[in-house]
C-alpha cells in the first residue's frame, strides 16, 4: 500500500504546496500550506503502517542524515520545553509555522517517508511535479506584475511587487529559484520553453537572496561532472534570458545595483538584526530563548540602528540567517546538532552532483542555503527541501532496520492518524472563523463578528491576534450597550481576555501594551481602578522593547491623563529620539 501510494502522495504535495491557498481565512497562504504538510504526513504513516500489518514486518530504510536529525529534533524539543513561550513554540508562530516544534517534526517525517519511498519513480514525479509548480508560480507572477489578477479578493503585496501563490515576494523567488535547476533533471520538448518562466518569478520577485542562490545552482550544474556542452549551452540561455530580464525591469536593476550596500535600507536592518540575534544567543546560551520565538526574544536587542534601517512599525520574526536563527533559539546544542547535520548531508550533496537525474535537486538544495543566510524558508520551499533531502540522501545507505510488526500496536498507530488529521484541522477551523469575525466587523456587526471570534479562540486561543481582537470586539459591544449588567459582563470578559494574553505570551511586548490600552479604556470607560495597572503593562512593554514607540507614546498619554505634565513632555522628547516625525509627539513639545 505504501509502495503504491507514497509516489502518488508525494508529487501530489510538491505540485500543490506552492499553489494551495484559501483567501477564506485570515492566513490564506502559510497556513492551508502547513496544513496540506501534515495531511499528506499523516497519509504517508496510515500507509505505511499498514503495509507492515499486510507484510507483518516494520521496514525502516536508513539514511546517513538519521542521527543528526534526530539531535536536530531533540534540541527542538528541549527548547520548546524551556522556551519563553512554549505554547508558541509547539506550533510555530501565527503565519510563519516552519521554525515551531510540530512542524519541524512534520518536515523530519516527510524527508524520512521520501526515504523509504526513494525509487527511480519518485524522483522523477517529484522532479516534474515540482519543476512545472514553479512554472505556474511564475505565470502567475506575471500575470500579477502586467494587472491580470486571476482571483479579484487576492491581497496586493507593497511596493508594487508580486508575490504569486505563495503570499510574499520572498517566499516566491525561493520557490522559482529552487524551480530553476530542476529543468536538468527533466526531457521533452516543453522543458527548454517553461524554464524562462519560473525564471520570470525569480526576477519579478526581486529577491536578492533568491538570486544569489539561483547563481550558485546554476554554476554548480555548469561545472557539474558529466555535463555535455549542449546542456551547458541550455544552462547559459536561461541564465541570459534572466539576466535580460533584470536588465529591461527597472526595479530589479536598482535592487541588483544594492545587492551589497550596507547603506541600503533592508540590508542595514539585516546585519543590525544578525547583531540582535546574536545578543539573544548570548542571553540564553544552551538552549536558546525556544523555537520560533525570535519575534519576541529579538524585541529586547532592537536597536535604534534597526529602527532607522526599517521602520519604528518593523521587528523581525526571523534572524534571515539560519545559523544566527537556530542559536537564538535554539542555543549551542541546536547549532552543533545543525552543523552535525550539514557536514553529514555534504556527501550525499557530492555525489549526487555527479548524478545527471539527481544534479538538479541537490543545486536546488545548495541555492536554498545560500539564500537561507539572507532570508528564511517558508512552509513551500520547507516541504520541498525536506522532499528533495530524502531522494538525494537514499543512495547514500542501504542499510535497513527489520522488526516483527505488532497487530494490537500497528492498529492503536492507525487509529491515530485520523485523529491527528482532526487535530491538524483545528488551525483552520479557527482561522476561518477569525476571518469571519473581520468581514462581520467590516460590516459593522460586533455581534456576529463576537460569535465567530469565540470559535477562533475556542480552537486557538494561543494566537495572540485573536484575542487581540476578541478584547477589541466585546468593548464595542459594551459601549454600544445601555448601562447595566450586559455593559458590565461585556467589558469585565473584554479585561479577562486582554490580561490573559500577557499570561500566555509573557514576553511579547505587542500582548503588554495591548493590556495597557486595555485598562487605560476600563478606567475611561468602565470607571474601574486600573490605572496603576495600565501604567506598569506600558512600563512592560517598554522594558521588552527599549525602542517600541507605541509603547512611549501611551505611556506619555497615561501621565498626560495623571496631570503629570513635565513627565510627560520628557516622554515625548523620547518619542521623538525614536521616531522623529511623530505627529503627536510634535504637536505636544510645539514643534509642529
Amino acid at each position: 500500500m505504501f509502495d503504491a501510494w507514497a509516489p502518488r502522495l508525494l508529487s501530489l504535495l510538491t505540485f500543490v504546496v506552492p499553489l494551495i491557498f484559501c483567501l477564506d481565512m485570515a492566513d490564506a497562504f502559510d497556513l492551508p500550506k502547513m496544513t496540506l504538510v501534515y495531511t499528506v504526513d499523516l497519509l504517508l504513516a496510515a500507509c505505511w503502517i499498514r503495509q507492515s500489518m499486510t507484510q507483518g514486518r516494520l521496514r525502516f530504510r536508513r539514511s546517513i542524515m538519521d542521527l543528526p536529525l534526530l539531535a536536530f529534533l531533540a534540541s527542538a524539543g528541549a527548547s520548546t520545553i524551556f522556551s519563553i513561550d512554549p505554547k508558541l513554540s509547539f506550533l510555530g508562530a501565527y503565519k510563519i509555522y516552519v521554525f515551531g516544534w510540530m512542524p519541524l517534526l512534520a518536515f523530519a517525517a516527510l524527508y524520512w517517508f521520501t526515504v523509504q519511498a526513494a525509487s527511480d519513480k519518485v524522483l522523477t514525479g517529484v522532479l516534474r511535479a515540482a519543476f512545472y509548480s514553479g512554472v505556474l508560480v511564475g505565470v502567475y507572477a506575471g500575470l500579477q506584475y502586467f494587472g491580470h489578477e486571476i482571483f479579484q479578493r487576492m491581497p496586493s503585496a507593497a511596493a508594487g511587487r508580486v508575490w504569486s501563490s505563495l503570499g510574499n515576494p520572498l517566499y516566491m523567488g525561493a520557490l522559482c529559484m529552487m524551480a530553476l535547476p530542476l529543468m536538468h533533471g527533466l526531457n521533452g520538448k516543453v522543458v527548454p520553453m517553461a524554464a524562462p518562466l519560473s525564471g520570470a518569478g525569480l526576477v519579478l520577485s526581486l529577491s536578492r537572496s533568491a538570486w544569489l542562490g539561483a547563481a550558485a545552482a546554476m554554476g554548480c550544474l555548469f561545472f557539474a561532472k558529466l555535463q555535455s556542452p549542449k546542456q551547458r549551452k541550455f544552462i547559459l540561455w536561461v541564465l541570459a534570458v534572466i539576466v535580460i530580464g533584470m536588465m529591461w525591469m527597472p526595479a530589479a536593476r536598482q535592487r541588483a545595483s544594492q545587492m551589497f550596500s550596507l547603506s541600503e535600507g533592508s540590508n542595514a536592518a539585516r546585519v543590525a538584526g544578525w547583531k540582535a540575534g546574536l545578543q539573544v544567543w548570548k542571553a540564553n546560551l544552551w538552549l536558546g530563548s525556544g523555537t520560533d520565538t525570535f519575534l519576541q526574544a529579538f524585541r529586547p536587542y532592537r536597536s535604534l540602528e534597526f529602527v532607522r534601517a526599517a521602520g519604528t512599525g518593523i521587528t523581525q520574526a526571523d534572524a534571515h540567517n539560519d545559523f544566527v536563527q537556530i542559536a537564538a533559539t535554539q542555543g549551542l546544542i541546536g547549532l552543533v546538532a545543525l552543523l552535525w547535520l550539514l557536514i553529514r548531508f555534504f556527501k550525499p550533496v557530492k555525489d549526487a552532483l555527479s548524478d545527471p537525474s539527481r544534479q538538479g535537486m541537490a543545486a536546488a538544495l545548495i541555492a536554498l542555503g545560500i539564500q537561507n543566510q539572507f532570508n528564511f524558508s517558508s512552509v513551500a520551499t520547507s516541504a520541498w527541501a525536506a522532499v528533495f533531502a530524502g531522494l538525494v540522501a537514499a543512495k547514500s545507505d542501504k542499510r535497513e532496520w527489520v522488526r516483527p510488526a505488532s497487530l494490537e500496536l500497528s492498529w492503536f498507530a492507525l487509529a491515530l492518524c485520523p485523529m491527528g488529521m482532526w487535530v491538524a484541522f483545528f488551525p483552520v477551523r479557527a482561522d476561518l472563523a477569525y476571518r469571519a469575525s473581520q468581514l462581520w466587523s467590516q460590516v459593522s456587526q460586533p455581534l456576529k463578528a463576537l460569535y465567530a471570534l469565540e470559535w477562533a479562540v475556542h480552537f486557538q486561543g494561543r494566537v495572540d491576534v485573536y484575542k487581540t481582537d476578541f478584547a477589541n470586539i466585546l468593548r464595542t459591544l459594551a459601549t454600544q450597550s445601555p448601562v447595566g449588567p450586559t455593559r458590565e459582563r461585556y467589558f469585565d470578559h473584554a479585561w479577562k481576555t486582554a490580561d490573559s494574553a500577557v499570561r500566555d505570551h509573557p514576553a511579547n511586548p505587542d500582548v503588554w501594551n495591548n493590556r495597557g490600552v486595555a485598562a487605560m479604556w476600563m478606567v475611561q470607560l468602565a470607571q474601574r481602578d486600573l490605572a496603576l495597572v495600565a501604567r506598569e503593562s506600558f512600563e512592560r512593554a517598554i522594558a521588552l522593547d527599549p525602542v517600541f514607540v507605541d509603547a512611549w507614546a501611551n505611556l506619555a498619554k497615561w501621565e498626560h491623563l495623571a496631570g503629570h505634565l513635565e513627565k510627560e513632555k520628557e516622554l515625548w522628547r523620547k518619542v521623538l529620539e525614536i521616531d522623529p516625525t511623530h505627529p503627536m509627539a510634535l504637536q505636544v513639545l510645539g514643534m509642529k
